[in-house]
């Protein structure tokens, strides 16, 4: 039986960083846009449709959220100062013992259809973000997921055909602060392997007891 905890934090100057000047050619998994510059949650940010949109077309992120069967919905909230968010989220024990968790992610969304397109961000060495709050208890995870390891019925732009067991590679976070995470140690996940940055889909934090 896994335990509970709230948590309730803060991030922030979500970017691209170590620009190298020479991407990778598009995969062959995904079409594929080069990012505009290496902001992420860009100073242009509004709120539509219940949702937190960074960036302007055809270059724009829109925020998410996601659990586990039994869990209260985490949410994402604007500070209209800085265009930081606020993921705040209350995880309860599961009796039967199975995953337990909640999550606030970025999917890409550019041109005008929202999600036919990757983001091929292989021009850089990995994403910076900072993060600042309280974990209350949870441990925190980021996670990039890209076209090799989301499954179709997710996302038209996934390729995995691994199904349920499709997932995401990740690094775990192993306290707050400003983190500069390669792309080269987001690894794991279904099908196993280190992120492919030349054809990513969304970025995630996830929480879990």
């Amino acid at each position: 039986m896994s335990s509970g905890c709230s948590a309730d934090i803060v991030i922030e100057n979500v970017a691209f960083y170590g620009a190298s000047g020479a991407a990778d050619a598009a995969s062959p998994l995904c079409p594929s846009v080069m990012p505009t510059g290496a902001a992420i949650t860009s100073t242009t940010v509004q709120e539509t449709a219940g949702a937190i949109v960074y960036g302007t077309q055809p270059y724009t992120w829109t925020t998410y959220t996601n659990e586990s069967a039994g869990q209260a919905v985490p949410t994402l909230s604007l500070s209209p100062s800085n265009g930081a968010l606020t993921l705040s989220a209350t995880l309860t024990a599961s009796a039967e013992g199975g995953l337990v968790f909640g999550l606030g992610g970025l999917y890409f969304a550019s041109g005008a259809t929202a999600s036919t397109t990757c983001d091929n961000a292989s021009a850089y060495s990995g994403i910076t973000f900072a993060v600042t709050g309280n974990l209350g208890g949870c441990s925190l995870q980021f996670q990039v997921a890209d076209s090799e390891r989301t499954p179709p019925a997710n996302s038209p732009r996934g390729t995995c055909a691994e199904g349920a067991n499709c997932a995401a590679p990740s690094y775990a976070l192993s306290q707050l602060g400003t983190v500069n995470i390669p792309f080269a140690e987001v690894s794991g996940g279904v099908p196993a392997g280190t992120v492919d940055p030349d054809d990513i889909i969304s970025i995630q934090w996830v929480l879990e007891p």
